[in-house]
Order: structure tokens, then sequence, then C-alpha cells
């Protein structure tokens, strides 16, 4: 049987084509979208998500008053340490603005990086995104694989949830059949724990 260190690996992910990633990476202002209980609208800054486009694909949000932030380019791919215990995933950031950072759940069920003080972040369940069935790093004999990820805690899966007009999105937890699918490309296997920061 595999060790939890064999069963370990580090990844980016892509949404659609676009690079999985905290959001204010790509972005010179905070990220604040609608929310239904408050009314000055929801930080998102760190929550995992995309933005497509270009800057000038954003200015009619700018213009509505859906957003007031500038999309910043060249932006890499956040890499994601995806370390393996008990069967499921404990996801870390490893490049970047919040390099050791953990992937915790806000109260909201959005995905974010936050610092891990003492605590372990949030397990996960990936899922073939196509038959939906549980898979670890020994399923996935090749370097990428469409998947979804489901919150082990609650079972909820992670869809894309649209900022403004849908240039970009951002991850929340819900109950759909099925999650958002997520490209996964494998940047190395049997990554052990001490190593992999």
């Amino acid at each position: 049987m595999p060790t939890d260190k064999q069963l370990s690996f580090t990844a980016n992910m892509l949404i659609n084509g676009h690079s999985l990633i905290a959001l204010d990476e790509a972005t010179d202002r905070p990220v604040i979208v609608p929310h239904h209980a408050r009314p000055e609208g929801l930080e998102i800054s760190q929550a995992l998500g995309a933005l497509g486009g270009t800057d000038e694909d954003w200015e009619q949000d700018r213009n509505d008053g859906l957003i007031d932030f500038h999309v910043v380019s060249d932006v890499s791919p956040t890499e994601f340490y995806f370390r393996h215990s008990e069967g499921l995933y404990r996801l870390y950031v490893r490049s970047g603005k919040y390099l050791n950072h953990g992937v915790f759940m806000t109260a909201e069920g959005i995905p974010q990086a936050c610092p891990i003080d003492g605590v372990d972040p949030c397990a996960w369940q990936l899922r073939h995104a196509h038959n939906n069935q549980a898979v670890d790093l020994s399923n996935l004999p090749t370097d990428f694989a469409m998947i979804s990820l489901e919150e082990a805690a609650t079972g909820a899966s992670l869809s894309m949830t649209l900022i403004g007009q849908g240039n970009g999105g951002y991850l929340t937890a819900g109950y759909a059949p099925s999650g958002t699918k997520l490209r996964l490309n494998i940047l190395a296997r049997d990554v052990d724990w001490l190593s992999a920061s």
C-alpha cells in the first residue's frame, strides 16, 4: 500500500484554461463582491479563483460599479502541495504571495489562502470530473487530469461563482451533483512534506 508521501504531490490547476490563483495576486486592489447579508460586500481577495481576459474586458464591470480593481498581467500559476492523509488531501500554497499558507474554508463556504498557525487546512476528496469517482495520485497515471474538489467535512463540491459579468470568478462550496471541472497539472510526485516548502 502506498505511503502518504508516495501519494503526495505538487500541482497547479486551471479553470477553463485560466490559472487558479488567490485573486489578489492578479489585482491592484482588494476584491469585493456583493453579498446578500453584507451591504458593504464580501472581501474575497485571498479566495481561490481565476480572472480571465484583459483589464479592458473588465472596464464595463468597473463602469457599472460591480468591481473597482484592475487586473495585473503576467501572474504565474499558483503551485499547490497536495498532502495526502487518511485517503484525503490538504492543500498548501507553494508559490507566490501566499507561500506556505494553507487552503481553509471561510464561514461563507469560500476556500482561501490563510496562515496555518498550527491548524491543519481543511481536507478535500479529489473526484474524477467525468465519473465523480474518488481518486488519489495512484489513480492518476498521467501528469494531468480533470478533477473536482469536494470538502470532506461537508461533502460540498466547489463550483465557480462569477464576478461581475463573468470575466472571472471564485470557488464556493455547494451541493450540486458535481463541482466545477479543474484541470490538475501534476508537477512532482512522491513529494515529502518537509521538502515541499
